[in-house]
């Protein structure tokens, strides 16, 4: 449910889907993402890193070609061809750290969870200082729903680099899944924008169950970004769901006379997911 073309995944930065598409249904982030993990990957066409690499230093390293190939491939989700290529430079390099984040990410996208939470440790442990593998871990530990020891591996990430949007948004992620609504909000802020920033959180917490929260935060999305249609669907379907339960205490105001009124409840930061997701750096 994000925005954008997101099917949660986890780590496409590592990330740059993931998303990997759907980490919640509805949720926007600035790359994809899904419960099985988000993946982040760079939006480069092949012939552009096929020119870049164009040149008589590249070419003595073909492997970094092939590297990048296997990263196209990933991101248009032709996962057999980017794991066949991430493999090959494994072979010649069995220590290079984005070719087994590569194959974590696409094992967490086919479910083998295990394996991938073996590569990405591999890794970290091969190269502590990474920010890329330590929100790649977090990541994992997200989507296996072990939240405490996401949160520091996630948060050491974005103090590593506070630029980097797509680590502040993972963090946002794990922060809001946590129940901490209010730590969520502002870096979703920061990487979404506001009116996603609303809009995952509200996602967030309809996965919940907590559909008066959610209410209000989906309300504040379509309040500041009148056309924002993912946020009117989810509105109305949250008041469905809000009614049905009988949870609510007034009638709702109808979705089509926000834009006309710019109605809507103070919304307090809750839980968050992506809608759209920063590109990575």
């Amino acid at each position: 449910m994000f925005d954008r073309r997101l099917r949660t995944r986890w780590w496409r930065l590592c990330l740059p889907s993931l998303a990997l598409t759907t980490l919640l249904v509805g949720c926007a982030m600035p790359g994809k993402d899904s419960q099985k993990g988000a993946r982040l990957v760079t939006n480069a066409s092949y012939q552009e890193l096929s020119a870049e690499e164009n040149t008589p230093k590249k070419i003595r390293d073909p492997l970094s070609l092939k590297l990048r190939y296997a990263r196209w491939m990933e991101e248009l989700e032709n996962f057999e061809e980017a794991q066949a290529n991430y493999s090959i430079v494994l072979e010649e390099r069995p220590e290079d750290v984005e070719a087994i984040l590569g194959l974590a990410r696409i094992d967490q996208v086919a479910g083998r969870f295990d394996a991938a939470g073996t590569g990405v440790r591999k890794a970290l442990e091969l190269r502590r200082d990474s920010a890329t593998a330590m929100s790649a871990l977090g990541q994992h530990y997200v989507a296996r729903e072990r939240l405490p020891e996401a949160l520091p591996l996630l948060n050491k990430a974005m103090l590593t680099d506070p630029a980097n949007k797509v680590y502040r948004f993972h963090l946002a992620v794990a922060l809001a899944k946590s129940g901490d609504a209010t730590a969520a909000y502002p870096h979703f802020v920061q990487s979404v924008g506001e009116p996603t920033a609303h809009y995952n959180l509200g996602m967030i917490l309809k996965t919940q169950g907590r559909y008066a929260q959610a209410e209000e935060h989906l309300l504040q999305a379509v309040t500041k970004k009148p056309d924002f249609d993912a946020a009117k669907q989810a509105l109305t379907l949250v008041r469905q769901q809000a009614q049905a339960m009988g949870t609510y205490a007034s009638q709702p105001q109808p979705v089509d006379q926000i834009r006309r009124t710019g109605h809507s409840r103070p919304a307090t930061p809750s839980s968050a997911s992506p809608h759209r997701l920063p590109s990575r750096r």
